[in-house]
């Protein structure tokens, strides 16, 4: 993700180069640590399955094909009923927001998949810009890709929305009027 930083102060762009340095530390002192290499397989599937009870209705599901980018809402009897492909970015934020359902998926989550960051190390850089007067300005493009999400999300009849309680984002269906 791209971020234009001339609208942060001298302070707010001390604390991004601060937390940056903290993690490129840890990253230099992890891999002094490893000894070996460790080959690591791939095992989350292809395709990815969602039922997200109370936000569809009947049998429908969701079916995700991670490599392709492609989400689709089959209806009940496995008839295909719309399909929807994403960016990256976009397919990412939706992941999560899947993954966390029925739970709201937590703002730091969806700010560490933006950032490309673990979630602990987006918690802590949350914190410092908040404490700064920066969270606002550094969550603009959370909120960018998250508009993109809605609009992918509105051909499956599916919305994103708030929950101000838990400090984060869940699905919805969209209501027909």
């Amino acid at each position: 993700m791209l971020f234009t930083w001339s609208f942060l102060s001298n302070q707010g762009l001390m604390v991004i180069f601060l937390l940056c340095l903290r993690k490129t530390e840890r990253r230099n002192r992890n891999s002094q640590m490893k000894r070996r290499p460790v080959v690591k397989h791939n095992t989350i599937p292809t395709f990815q399955r969602y039922e997200l009870a109370g936000v569809l209705s009947g049998d429908q599901r969701l079916i995700l094909n991670r490599q392709a980018r492609i989400l689709t809402l089959l209806s009940d009897g496995n008839e295909f009923a719309a399909q929807v492909c994403f960016p990256a970015e976009t397919l990412a934020l939706t992941q999560a927001l899947l993954d966390a359902h029925p739970a709201p998926c937590p703002q730091a989550v969806l700010y560490a998949v933006c950032a490309g960051v673990e979630v602990e190390e987006a918690r802590e850089m949350l914190k410092a810009l908040f404490e700064v007067g920066m969270l606002d300005l550094a969550l603009r493009g959370l909120e960018g890709v998250l508009a993109d999400c809605r609009a992918k999300l509105a051909a499956l009849n599916l919305g994103v929305q708030p929950v101000a309680e838990e400090d984060g984002y869940r699905l919805f269906r969209l209501s027909l009027v």
